[in-house]
């Protein structure tokens, strides 16, 4: 299908007289964007913009705006309506943009400390074309292809990646997808199959994601599976590594038979510094959990002892609401992400009433001389006085939190903890293979604590060492010890984020 929408170019510059067009349709596409589109040009009073083009603070335009084929900054206020077509339009820091803005074949870059009104995109697969006759241009939209739905596997031939832990032993995943073509998918249906080697178990589930609109994401999961709270300790990489290695597992887990229905606003595109965003999110979910008794895996350097014991929870039918936001920051020299959420579950109708607060983030920046401070957070309390479930508990010590203590020395439904480090190069040494080292510098405080009872003394540890390549060498003490105990660490930090392995 085919629009050809003739614009008269009377001026080239957002200073001109407002502009006038007359409309000729052809097999209207009916899309969101070109919708917009069209109702400017049938008001026929807007600002045209062909040439990059800054729009200063203090700047205003009283009228809609419609660029083409060029780079737009606005710092100042924009009255009426937006559309871009084959551009891009940079909003800073203080513009004021209220209206819609449509995108057509176009990047649009909100600042999330501006007045930004909705972006609306057009569809995926829609082409645009501009094309200048005379003084006039054509735009012309050419529809996509109808769509059509394929068979795909994710990741390599389908398989996920493996994971090792003291219950499943390895876990193998393979899964399988069903989704409408094009970029974005209108839809997407998995299946995903995992084989547990150790209890020799079969878990699996069902997940479809929709799209209805470029800014939201709907998410229905049904899912069988082992699950631990414990993950912002370590992710499932760098834990699994660690337990195969050197038997060092610091996660406690859970069985779950979970379904879930999730409502996410879509995360915007990479961050220019400057910018920041905050993307909502509200999931109902129920789920039947069981406790799990940790196994006997193999592993390479596991020495004589067993493996840590495995905590149980309280069993049976969960059921909450849980709301929150993702936000993220990108400066200059220095970044932020963080997620914060809520949980309630009321007395029906599952089997346990409580509210429970979560929240965590990392800051880190670049200082002088290429020296990096990196900040990192995680907090768990209860909202209100009633006890939450232990498989909503957590915990601080050993690798990963606490590593002059033991592991999961402290333990509760109330969590704090915070970890600093600071990392100098030292760019005059260079090693063989390693490169130039780092002095890395590490301060971590915090406790753990059920309700009910008196929130103890904040524990902390110090660490000092250097990082050469990916590998850390550190010595950490616990501060309260009389005499000091140091205790040496190796861990390695790859681009996924591999933490201390003992």
């Amino acid at each position: 299908m085919v629009r050809h929408l003739p614009i008269l170019l009377l001026l080239a510059q957002v200073a001109a007289t407002p502009a006038a067009a007359q409309i000729v349709t052809e097999g209207a596409t009916g899309d969101a964007a070109a919708v917009i589109l069209d109702s400017i040009l049938d008001r026929g009073s807007y600002h045209l913009v062909d040439r990059d083009t800054v729009i200063p603070a203090g700047a205003e335009i009283d009228s809609d705006l419609l660029v083409l084929g060029s780079r737009v900054t606005i710092a100042g206020r924009v009255e009426g309506t937006v559309a871009v077509v084959r551009g891009e339009l940079f909003i800073r820091p203080g513009a004021s943009v209220p209206g819609p803005i449509a995108s057509l074949n176009s990047e649009i870059f909100p600042s999330g400390m501006a007045e930004v009104g909705d972006i609306v995109p057009l569809e995926s697969g829609i082409e645009t074309e501009i094309a200048a006759s005379g003084s006039s241009r054509t735009i012309s939209l050419v529809g996509p292809p109808p769509a059509r739905t394929v068979f795909r596997l994710p990741n390599v031939f389908g398989f996920g990646m493996p994971t090792y832990n003291r219950v499943d032993g390895l876990s193998l995943r393979w899964s399988a997808e069903l989704a409408s073509s094009g970029d974005t998918a209108a839809f997407a249906l998995r299946g995903t199959i995992a084989y547990n080697v150790e209890p020799n178990t079969v878990d699996g589930g069902l997940r479809l994601t929709l799209r209805p609109f470029s800014r939201l994401l709907v998410t229905a999961q049904a899912q069988r599976s082992t699950y631990t709270t414990d993950d912002w300790i370590r992710g499932d990489l760098e834990n699994s590594l660690a337990a195969i290695l050197v038997r060092s597992d610091v996660r406690d887990y859970f069985r779950s038979a979970e379904v879930s229905l999730t409502l996410a606003r879509t995360p915007p595109p990479p961050l220019i510094p400057g910018e920041g965003f905050v993307t909502p999110f509200v999931t109902a979910r129920a789920s039947r959990d069981r406790s799990l008794a940790a196994g006997d895996p193999w592993t390479l350097f596991g020495g004589d002892d067993g493996w840590r014991f495995n905590p149980p929870i309280d069993e049976g039918v969960l059921a909450s609401l849980v709301g929150g936001f993702n936000a993220g920051w990108q400066g200059q020299t220095s970044s932020f992400a963080g997620r914060v959420g809520v949980e309630f579950a009321p007395p029906n109708p599952g089997d346990f009433q409580f509210a429970q607060l979560t929240a965590s983030g990392t800051w880190s920046m670049v200082a002088l001389y290429q020296h990096q401070i990196q900040v990192a957070a995680y907090v768990l309390l209860p909202i209100g006085s009633r006890e939450v479930p232990l498989q909503r508990w957590s915990f601080v010590g050993g690798p990963g939190t606490l590593p002059a203590h033991e592991v999961a020395e402290y333990r509760g439904d109330h969590v704090l903890f915070v970890e600093s480090n600071y990392l100098v190069p030292v760019p005059a040494v260079r090693l063989p293979i390693f490169g130039s080292p780092s002095i890395r510098l590490l301060h971590a405080a915090g406790m753990a604590w059920r309700t009910g009872t008196r929130m103890p003394r904040i524990a902390q540890n110090l660490g000092a060492g250097l990082r050469l390549g990916i590998v850390d060498l550190m010595v950490y003490v616990n501060p309260d010890d009389r005499p000091l105990d140091p205790e040496v660490h190796l861990g390695a930090q790859i681009p996924l984020g591999l933490g201390p392995l003992f």
